[in-house]
């Protein structure tokens, strides 16, 4: 009897246990950690601090491929790292949305106010970047260099050619002292200028790119003079090597146009500029601005999981 009433005693005591149970449970399922809004509020967090980390990785990405692409030799590398460099400032853009959407929603006042400063800098970043990579894929200066160094001493080497054949002709012949001096007149005439378009296409102050144009058009006026020099002094038995030196010069003079038509665009020169100056400085900027943004949002994620 005394064995029967301990045990009615003890499945009491145990449905009490469990009774006490469920409802403490119970309390803990409605307002524990594990209720929807705060597992919501978490995946928010969570989702902004995967937007920020990708922001920052493209962002960086945008600034290294526009660096490639102006520093690259070749035009069609300029053009693929210039694409590569708006394909990851496009991945920005769209974060950036995704991102605003979530700002009216859990974003304390310093968060918007970092979010809104950031927002700002990539536009200022967006306008810079899009004139350093339009002047990049220009690539002016590359293409006035290639033209000099191609078209341009090609030009001079039959110009040279021409003259030592006029000078060789001439030997034994009463002008042939006056004929040598013209044609080294003319010859170095056109090396000087030749000489010029390197430090030509790679100024960038107007003023001093003047004052090398003042000296190119001095020396064509020299070359031109002993040219017509030469064909006063050969008279119609040279005409055709004559015809030859005129022509040669006249490509060549033609040449150094178009070289200081593409200099003086200076778009190689003026996006490296742009690149190593200001787009530096507001890049850094705006990493910055996300930086602390990701710590902002890293404080609060910490303090509310203590």
């Amino acid at each position: 009897m005394q064995y029967t009433k301990k045990k009615e005693r003890l499945a009491l005591a145990a449905g009490c246990g469990i009774a006490l149970a469920l409802i403490l449970f119970a309390v803990f399922a409605k307002f524990g950690d594990s209720s929807p809004s705060v597992s919501t509020g978490y995946k928010a967090v969570l989702a902004r601090k995967e937007l920020l980390a990708r922001m920052r990785l493209q962002l960086l990405k945008s600034v290294e491929m526009e660096k490639s692409a102006v520093m690259a030799l070749a035009n069609p590398k300029s053009v693929e790292y210039a694409n590569q460099s708006r394909v990851a400032s496009a991945a920005v853009d769209q974060d950036l949305a995704a991102l605003r959407s979530l700002v009216d929603n859990g974003f304390m006042a310093n968060e918007k106010k970092l979010f809104e400063e950031f927002a700002v800098c990539w536009m200022e970043l967006g306008k810079v970047d899009q004139i350093t990579l339009l002047r990049t894929v220009a690539n002016a200066n590359l293409r006035a260099a290639v033209l000099s160094r191609g078209r341009g001493e090609e030009s001079m080497h039959r110009f040279e050619k021409a003259l030592a054949s006029i000078h060789a002709s001439s030997a034994g012949s009463p002008d042939a002292g006056q004929v040598a001096v013209q044609a080294s007149r003319a010859l170095i005439a056109a090396l000087k200028i030749f000489n010029l378009h390197t430090p030509y296409i790679i100024e960038v102050n107007s003023a001093e790119m003047g004052l090398i144009e003042t000296r190119i058009h001095a020396e064509e006026q020299v070359a031109s003079q002993s040219l017509a020099a030469l064909e006063e002094l050969s008279g119609n038995e040279k005409a055709e090597e004559i015809a030859q030196a005129k022509a040669s010069f006249a490509e060549f003079v033609d040449v150094t146009s178009q070289v200081m038509q593409l200099s003086r665009q200076n778009s190689d020169i003026a996006s490296l500029m742009l690149s190593l100056e200001k787009k530096r400085i507001i890049a850094a900027q705006c990493d910055d601005i996300l930086t602390a943004l990701e710590e902002t949002i890293n404080h609060k994620t910490s303090e509310a999981t203590r």
